[in-house]
């Protein structure tokens, strides 16, 4: 059985000045005691029975590529990068280039969005459908698999397109990084799981 940590808050201590030197440090416990995976949350401001909204956040994915730097064997990931947050292509290469600073320890973890009020205050469309974000999310992870895969990727989507992409370099980790999913809805989100990801991290309905 292996264990992992997910870090959901970045208040470590009075002074929001040492988030970063306070998630390090839980890293690289983490690391040095065992455990197999580490995540951070992949949002712009905390999420309600977590924490207060108004308190200090760090963005995941910068997080995750100095992460990347200062450990050596864990495995790192987001939990979850909603879809909406990042155009799929661009989110291929930044997750490209954690997964070639880290040697092959990344996952991408991806999921279909449901925090509105952050989409409000970040200025992103909040599709009120939980199955319009979910075909979102689905379109996205192709895009990113092709991104990764593909010489050059020209992709054409209801939401998302790309026109002969380069990515270079690819990811380290061979064919490609894993893809956790996450969701609760049994007959789309599970199903996308089954065709396109490697992992599902379930929870309530998205």
């Amino acid at each position: 059985m292996k264990f992992g940590i997910h870090n959901p808050s970045w208040q470590f201590g009075p002074d929001p000045y040492n988030a970063f030197e306070g998630v390090k440090a839980k890293a690289q416990w983490a690391e040095n005691n065992g455990y197999t995976w580490f995540s951070v949350m992949d949002h712009l401001i905390q999420i309600p029975l977590v924490g207060e909204p108004d308190e200090p956040f760090m963005e995941g994915w910068t997080v995750l590529s100095a992460l990347a730097a200062v450990t050596s064997k864990i495995r790192l990931a987001t939990l979850v990068s909603s879809v909406a947050y990042r155009n799929p292509a661009h989110l291929a290469k930044i997750a490209a280039g954690v997964d070639l600073i880290s040697k092959g320890r990344l996952t991408l973890g991806i999921g279909a969005g449901w925090h509105d009020e952050e989409y409000r205050q970040y200025g992103w469309e909040f599709p009120e459908r939980p199955a319009t974000r979910i075909r979102q999310m689905e379109e996205a992870v192709r895009l990113i698999l092709a991104m990764w895969t593909q010489k050059r990727t020209t992709f054409e989507g209801r939401y998302f397109h790309t026109k002969d992409a380069i990515l270079e370099p690819k990811p380290m980790r061979k064919p490609r990084p894993p893809v956790m999913i996450a969701g609760g809805g049994e007959q789309m989100t599970l199903r996308v799981v089954a065709e396109l990801g490697d992992a599902c991290n379930v929870f309530g309905d998205p």
